[in-house]
């Protein structure tokens, strides 16, 4: 006996019902917040040349050189 020709969908499509897949949850860092900043090319360059050099994400060497400059100014007063 001959089978009945369906189409293209038919051999391409699953014959078994897919499973729902949870795409997992983002990781989230106590204490980090995504900022955006606009710099200077060349700071830029410096930036990932450190970061390629010291074998840093970009992340670790921007926070890094904030955190050092933050500390060289004394004491900050918070924002009312």
């Amino acid at each position: 006996m001959s089978k009945k020709f369906e189409g293209l969908d038919s051999i391409f499509s699953s014959t078994v019902a897919p499973e729902k897949i949870e795409a997992p949850a983002p990781k989230k860092v106590i204490g980090e917040v995504r900022a955006t900043f606009i710099v200077e090319n060349e700071v830029l360059e410096k930036i990932k040349a450190l970061a390629y050099w010291n074998r840093k994400n970009i992340k670790q060497v921007v926070n890094d050189a904030l955190k050092t400059h933050i500390s060289k100014q004394g004491e900050i007063r918070e924002i009312p």
